[in-house]
């Protein structure tokens, strides 16, 4: 007669209820490695909203400013172009040494210089010293773009009208801007870094206490007296996983929400900032998540039961969330087109659907059920491996 697999024997999710009780209570007894288990979930939040409380206080700071100076050569040139600025709320002043070296040293926003031949020439060439590097000098030379170009339209139509044509006869092209972006766009940018950040943390949330159960009681000599007792190995390690995954949801619920609660706090202090997606949004993004939760702490268990040491396990698995959150990374800066292949990527699948979330798109339905399947199967997969290497008569003298 073919044996049952142990999770149809007698009894066999009373044992698994077992083992998850038991490494539950071993984990809550370290108070301090189960505080730092759970704060660490908020390091990446605390440092996004950080940055969007910054920016979004120096972009703030920037449209609040009704004028501003800036250093330029050779004022003497164009009276009338130098008037137009002050009635726009740009002071020209005189520079006081080289342009490029006091903007380059943050000491002025802009640098501007006006050429010789712009006393006597209608046409001249002006020269923008900008550094666009640093943020705060990006809303200045918006507006210093913006006045220029209000200017060349304003002259423009004095020529045409002095010869006798239509004020928009020397203007060729005309551009009806219509601004389909959110405002303060760095904001958005910083929302858009959550994805990556998040995939990060699902292979790193769980890693201490997985680490713990497979590599660390076998270095301990706890794992010994369990093997001995009246349960399958497949559903003591099934019992493990069960936990890994419960303290990973855990930390994961943590990261998530913190990231919408302090993105939401760090937009409030600045009204022209964009707020955050909504609870619900992250919610969303929590629950497909779930799936990779699985295949992380089955690649986690299978890495660690083929290290021969609990730091050889610790530096595998530090290395392991960089896997998937690189093409987070690159994925910020250039995303994908989802599409039903792309969903079937497992971590590609999911990071698109992020991104998607994160950014309001709409997403499909079939695609968060295939990327979701493809996981569980992934997961599924790693685990009997793992559970294989768990079986293995030398567990114990590994390393």
């Amino acid at each position: 007669m073919t044996a049952l697999p142990w999770f149809l024997g007698d009894g066999a999710l009373q044992r698994v209820a077992v083992v998850i009780k038991k490494e539950l209570l071993d984990h809550m007894r370290d108070r301090r490695s189960l505080v730092l288990a759970l704060v660490y979930p908020m390091l990446g939040p605390l440092l996004v909203s950080i940055s969007l409380y910054v920016a979004g206080g120096v972009l703030s700071g920037q449209k609040t400013t009704e004028t501003f100076e800036i250093p330029t050569i050779g004022m003497e040139h164009a009276p009338d172009f130098i008037a137009f600025l002050a009635e726009n709320g740009i002071i020209a002043v005189p520079a006081r040494g080289d342009l490029e070296t006091m903007v380059r040293r943050g000491r002025a926003p802009l640098g501007l210089e006006i050429p010789p031949e712009a006393r006597t020439g209608e046409r001249f060439a002006l020269r923008v010293y900008a550094d666009y590097s640093k943020i705060e000098n990006l809303q200045a030379s918006g507006h210093v773009g913006q006045v220029i170009g209000r200017y060349n339209r304003q002259q423009a139509g004095r020529l045409a009208r002095e010869a006798g044509l239509r004020e928009d006869f020397l203007i060729t092209v005309s551009i009806d801007q219509v601004n389909l972006s959110r405002p303060a766009d760095i904001a958005v940018f910083l929302y858009n870094l959550t994805p990556p950040l998040i995939m990060f943390m699902i292979f790193l949330a769980g890693v201490h206490i997985t680490v713990d159960m497979t590599a660390g009681e076998r270095e301990r000599g706890s794992l010994e007296p369990l093997l001995i007792t009246p349960i399958e190995r497949s559903g003591l390690l099934f019992g493990k996983a069960v936990v890994g995954l419960a303290m990973t949801a855990l930390a994961m619920a943590i990261n998530v929400m913190g990231f919408r609660i302090l993105l939401g706090i760090a937009a409030a202090a600045h009204p022209e900032v964009t707020p955050p997606p909504s609870f619900g949004v992250f919610a969303a993004v929590f629950l497909v998540a779930v799936p990779l939760m699985a295949v992380a702490v089955a690649f986690q268990m299978a890495i660690a039961l083929v290290a021969r040491s609990m730091k050889e396990a610790q530096i595998y698995l530090g290395l392991l969330p960089l896997i998937p959150a690189l093409p987070g990374m690159i994925l910020v800066f250039s995303p994908l087109r989802p599409t039903d292949a792309i969903a079937a990527v497992p971590l590609l699948g999911q990071l698109t659907i992020f991104n998607q979330l994160i950014a309001g798109d709409p997403v499909a339905v079939h695609q968060v059920i295939m990327s979701a399947s493809v996981s569980l199967a992934l997961a599924g997969l790693i685990f009997w491996y793992a559970q294989r290497l768990f079986e293995r008569e030398k567990l114990l003298f590994v390393g």
